[in-house]
């Protein structure tokens, strides 16, 4: 069983950039954030082994 790394907020700032260095070297990587369209602009640049998914956050 291979092991997916879980980012959350990963549309900009740490989250961001832990999710960009994950798929660089080639792990596998479920990445959130409040908005899926800006966690999958963040983290698109060409890798094809992630998914983005949306958090609705209530308080």
């Amino acid at each position: 069983m291979s092991k997916v790394g879980f980012i959350t907020g990963a549309s900009r700032g740490p989250g961001a950039d832990i999710a960009k260095a994950a798929l660089a070297v080639g792990h596998p990587v479920n990445a959130t954030g409040r908005t899926l369209g800006k966690v999958t602009a963040t983290i698109d640049a060409g890798a094809d082994s992630h998914r983005g998914l949306s958090a609705a956050l209530s308080y």
